[in-house]
């Protein structure tokens, strides 16, 4: 689950993001990792388009265990609400090589910087950048306010209870600020959700990476994959984003399965 919350000590609003408590600990060290090896070999901008971690942190008060939670940089709407908010209208030709050219670049250095991919690519990964994001936040929360709704104090509880209840509940409510404010001819990108990454150089692989809809050949017919199968991913987004509706329903439920292998031609599948 991500937040809006605000850093009172570095006085900005933030994107804070806690993981369930039965998290395992390693899949968060993984991901501090993650962020660590992205900005030791981000010599020359090549990482600009990956959201930034800010902080990491562990919370262990409460009656579930231990959230690890991680805090990013705010950024404004995914690409898939920016096309639905144009009612699936197409980008601009110059928007669409615009994120063309910076996912791709992204791509790189992820696959031939990091050797990693990062398996879960689709939309509603790719968000958008806003400069006056802090104005935007604002004013979403001058028209929409926090609500609180603060627990009534009972001695039914123990004291040990008490100590994990907090003081107060916030509703949660999806912010609706970014949408208006993207700059179309200008669009910058940023990357996000690196919880399913991928190595790429290793004897074991998981099955399957992307988004069902978003498969490769290779991963739909249980085929070795490369970064290749990212690629593949990537043309499709940004074919959405160009002509405003999907390459492959995803609803229709592409499968491993004999009968959808047999489709594609897995008998001659790789060419070659």
């Amino acid at each position: 689950m991500v937040w809006l919350a605000y850093d009172n000590k570095d006085a900005r609003h933030v994107a804070l993001k806690i993981f369930a408590a039965r998290t395992h600990v390693k899949e968060y060290e993984r991901l501090i990792d993650l962020y660590a090896m992205f900005n030791e070999k981000n010599t020359q901008g090549q990482a600009d388009h990956i959201a930034r971690l800010l902080h990491h942190f562990e919370h262990s008060v409460g009656p579930s265990g231990t959230h690890f939670c991680v805090v990013s940089e705010v950024l404004g709407p995914d690409l898939y609400s920016l096309l639905r908010s144009r009612k699936w209208q197409n980008l601009p030709e110059e928007s669409i090589k615009t994120v063309a050219r910076q996912l791709l670049q992204t791509l790189d250095f992820l696959h031939t910087d990091c050797r990693v991919v990062h398996a879960n690519l689709k939309a509603t990964n790719i968000l958008l950048s806003i400069k006056a994001i802090d104005e935007d936040i604002e004013s979403e929360l001058a028209q929409n306010p926090t609500e609180l709704y603060y627990l009534p104090e009972s001695e039914s509880h123990s004291s040990i209870t008490d100590a994990h209840l907090p003081r107060y509940i916030v509703r949660s409510h999806r912010p609706s600020f970014g949408t208006h404010s993207v700059d179309i001819e200008a669009l910058q990108i940023k990357l996000i959700d690196f919880t399913c990454t991928q190595k790429l150089d290793t004897t074991s692989q998981v099955p399957t990476i992307e988004p069902t809809g978003l498969w490769a050949p290779e991963v739909i017919v249980g085929y070795r994959w490369t970064e290749a199968a990212e690629i593949w991913t990537a043309a499709l987004v940004i074919y959405t984003a160009w002509m405003g509706t999907e390459v492959i329903d995803a609803s229709a439920g592409a499968k491993r399965s004999p009968r959808f292998s047999g489709e594609l031609g897995a008998n001659d599948y790789p060419p070659g």
